[in-house]
C-alpha cells in the first residue's frame, strides 16, 4: 500500500511540472491532415485519410486549427465533389472534345472532371446546357456514380447480377434507377448495415462528404490489387542479386504480386511487362524495380548489342502506357550514358546520366486524351556519375528497402525509417516524398556524386503501406 500512494505522489508531481493540452493541440486520435477529423469520433477517420494521401478527395478548407486542413465530413456532397473524386482516382486525364455546360466554367478543374465523366458515361448535365456542378448529391445517387466507376475500371458488368439483388427490406426507399448499383454496395460491404441503421441516411436523403468518403473508400478496398516486376541485369554481380531478392521480399511483404526476370534480352522485356501487368486495373498499383550495371553508352539493362539494349525513358513510358493502374518505378543503375535525355548512345565522357531527365520523361503527362496524367506514373530514379561505381546499386537499393521497411543485410523487417512520423506517432506508411527525401540523405553519404531522383518531392502518394481497408 506504501508504495503504491508513493507512485500516486510521483506521478502527481510530475504531471504538476508538464502544463495540460491545450484545445488547439494535439488530441488522440487526430488525423495527421484534418483539424476536425478524430479516430474517435468520426467513422470516416480512414477513409479520409487514405482518400488525401492518394490524392482523391481534400478538404473544404486550409484554414483548420495547427496548420491542417478542415474536411468536413458533415456538410453535403456536391455533384461536382464526386466526380472530381472520381476523376482523380482516374490519373486526372485531359479529355478533347466540346463542352455544353454552362454552369462549371468557373473552375477549370471542375470542367475537366464533368468532361471526362460525361464522356465515360459516369453521368451526365441536369439539363442540355446545365450540369448544376454545386447542387447537393443524395445516397443513393452518389452509389450509383461511384457503382458506375467500377463498371467503367472494368470490375464489374451490368450481367453481375446486381440488378435481380436484394431490394427489400435492407435497401427500401431507392429508386429503380439506383437500386442495382444499391444492390451490389450492400453485397459488397461498401454500403453496410449500420449505414442503412445511422438516423441521417436514406436513400434520397442527401449524402455527406463523411459517408461518400466512406462508400469510395471501401470500393477501392474492394477491387485494388498490386502487381509488380522486378528486371536485373547485372552480368551475375552478387550484390545485385542481393538487391533482387531483397525488392522481391519487400514487394511481397506489402501483398504484391510480383514477376522476377534476370539478365534478360529486350524483347523478353515487352512478355515481362505483360506477364506481371496484364490482368492490372485502374485502382491497382503496379510496382517496377529495373537495376543494371551500365556502362559509359547507357544503361545496360538488356543482354545484347546495340541500342536495343538500352532501356530509354520512352521505351519503359510506352510500355506503361499499355497497362492500367498508378505504377511506382524504382530505376536503379551505374555510369550511364546520354541515351536518356538525347536518345543516342555515344557519350562523352562529361556528359554523364541525367537522371532528372529520365524521370521527367517517364512522368510527363501521355498525350491528351489518352490514359491518365502524372498522378498515374511515381518515379524514383537513382545512378552514380562517375564510372568507379561498383556497389552504387546496392547503396540506392539498401535505402529503399530500410526506409521501407525491410533490412536486406540481416534480411529482416525493420520499422520503415523514412516514415517522418516519430516520437510514437509513426503510421507506418512510407509516401514518394518521405522515401525520397530518407534515401537522397542517406545514399549522399555514401557516395556524393551519386542521384536520387523523384518525380514529384512534394508527392504525398503513399507507396508502401500494409494496407487493411477498415470498415467503420
Amino acid at each position: 500500500m506504501k508504495r503504491v500512494v508513493c507512485l500516486l505522489l510521483a506521478l502527481l508531481m510530475f504531471t504538476s511540472i508538464i502544463p495540460l493540452a491545450s484545445a488547439e493541440e494535439k488530441k488522440l486520435g487526430d488525423s495527421k491532415y484534418y483539424s476536425d477529423v478524430n479516430m474517435f469520433t468520426h467513422n470516416y477517420f480512414f477513409a479520409a485519410n487514405y482518400l488525401y494521401e492518394h490524392d482523391i478527395m481534400k478538404g473544404v478548407s486550409n484554414n483548420g486549427a495547427n496548420g491542417k486542413a478542415l474536411f468536413g465530413g458533415d456538410r453535403d456532397l456536391t455533384r461536382a465533389e464526386i466526380i472530381i473524386m472520381l476523376w482523380r482516382l482516374d490519373g486526372s486525364p485531359e479529355v478533347n472534345g466540346t463542352f455544353a455546360f454552362t454552369d462549371c466554367s468557373y473552375d477549370t478543374t471542375v470542367t475537366k472532371a464533368v468532361k471526362w465523366a460525361v464522356k465515360n458515361n459516369i453521368t451526365s448535365g441536369t439539363s442540355a446546357t446545365t450540369f448544376s456542378p454545386k447542387q447537393a448529391v443524395t445516397h443513393q445517387d452518389a452509389l450509383l456514380l461511384i457503382y458506375r466507376f467500377i463498371r467503367y475500371c472494368g470490375y464489374v458488368t451490368q450481367t453481375d447480377g446486381y440488378y435481380e439483388g436484394i431490394y427489400g427490406s435492407p435497401l427500401k426507399g431507392f429508386s429503380g434507377y439506383a437500386k442495382g448499383a444499391a444492390a451490389w454496395a450492400y453485397q459488397k460491404n461498401i454500403l453496410t448495415q449500420k449505414d442503412i441503421e445511422a438516423e441521417s441516411f436514406g436513400a434520397k436523403k442527401n449524402c455527406t462528404r463523411g459517408s461518400a468518403a466512406n462508400y469510395l473508400y471501401r470500393a477501392i478496398g474492394k477491387y485494388q490489387k498490386k502487381y509488380g516486376l522486378i528486371v536485373v541485369n547485372t552480368n551475375a554481380m552478387n550484390y545485385a542479386a542481393d538487391a533482387r531478392d531483397a525488392m522481391k521480399t519487400m514487394f511481397e511483404h506489402y501483398g504484391v504480386k510480383t514477376v522476377v526476370k534476370t539478365d534478360i534480352e529486350s524483347s523478353a522485356f515487352s512478355v515481362a511487362m505483360t506477364r506481371a501487368f496484364n490482368n492490372s486495373k485502374r485502382l491497382d498499383i503496379c510496382y517496377i524495380y529495373c537495376a543494371s550495371h551500365g556502362g559509359e553508352n547507357g544503361l545496360a539493362l538488356f543482354k545484347g548489342t546495340g541500342s536495343s539494349r538500352y532501356l530509354t525513358p520512352n521505351t519503359l513510358r510506352n510500355q506503361i502506357d499499355l497497362y492500367k493502374g498508378t505504377f511506382m518505378v524504382f530505376v536503379s543503375g551505374c555510369h550511364t550514358g546520354t541515351y536518356i535525355n538525347k536518345g543516342i548512345n555515344d557519350a562523352a565522357e562529361d556528359d554523364k546520366f541525367d537522371a532528372d531527365a529520365f524521370v521527367s520523361i517517364l512522368s510527363e503527362k501521355v498525350k491528351s486524351g489518352e490514359l491518365a496524367g502524372t498522378s498515374r506514373i511515381k518515379v524514383l530514379c537513382s545512378s552514380k556519375k562517375s564510372e568507379v561505381s561498383y556497389y552504387t546499386l546496392g547503396v540506392a537499393t539498401k535505402f529503399w528497402c530500410l526506409g521501407s521497411g525491410y533490412d536486406l543485410e540481416s534480411k529482416t523487417f525493420v520499422s520503415p525509417a523514412a516514415d517522418e512520423n516519430y516520437v510514437g506517432n509513426r503510421d507506418g506508411k512510407v509516401s514518394l516524398k518521405e522515401l525520397w527525401s530518407y534515401s537522397l540523405s542517406e545514399v549522399n553519404q555514401k557516395h556524393k556524386d551519386q542521384h536520387v531522383v523523384c518525380s514529384d518531392p512534394t508527392d504525398t502518394y503513399i507507396i508502401f503501406e500494409n494496407v487493411n481497408f477498415v470498415v467503420q
